[in-house]
């Protein structure tokens, strides 16, 4: 629908008319479009028409894109985290890295700090659940990461938007 130049609050009535997501709460049907939308803005044109055309495979790296672009947590995660295993031959994310970071992050910040320890493991499990989703790794239960294969035209479009790292991220630094 963005492609197609609609306006946001068309996009919004397309979804809550058709319930295109098919949630049975309406509130939270309105709350996930608009968090959509806000990490489609993250997106360059080139970016935005890989999401609605492109393959599969490159669709779903470029939501994670937008989903790193727009939530910070995710940014840290793919940096701090999934990169330095990522480099390694055999890269796999432990449970003791995920632990890790969020032991890192509560010592860092003091929002961070306050949150309970269930916020705390569920957001464990919606990150690698994510990495898996997206094809970065095997499954959630076996967290090898496979490397995704980045076209040239993918990368290209990434550093246009001046994105190098992501590029980076996605390839293991290479």
């Amino acid at each position: 629908m963005r492609c197609k130049g609609m306006a946001d609050d068309q996009i919004l009535k397309e979804i809550w008319d058709h319930n295109l997501y098919q949630y049975n709460g309406r509130k939270e049907l309105l709350d996930r479009a608009r968090e959509i939308l806000r990490r489609l803005d993250t997106l360059s044109p080139d970016l935005l028409d890989t999401v609605a055309n492109g393959p599969l495979d490159l669709a779903r790296l470029t939501v994670l894109y937008s989903i790193v672009k727009s939530n910070r947590l995710m940014a840290e995660f793919m940096y701090l985290v999934y990169l330095p295993n990522a480099r390694m031959a055999d890269g796999t994310i432990q449970r003791s890295d995920v632990d890790e970071f969020f032991r890192m992050l509560t010592e860092q910040d003091d929002a961070v700090s306050s949150w309970s320890e269930s916020t705390i493991a569920k957001l464990k499990q919606v990150l690698v659940k994510t990495l898996a989703e997206v094809g970065l790794v095997v499954s959630p239960q076996d967290p090898r990461i496979t490397r995704p294969l980045v076209t040239e035209a993918y990368r290209t479009a990434l550093e246009s938007a001046g994105d190098e790292l992501f590029a980076q991220i996605l390839t293991g630094g290479v």
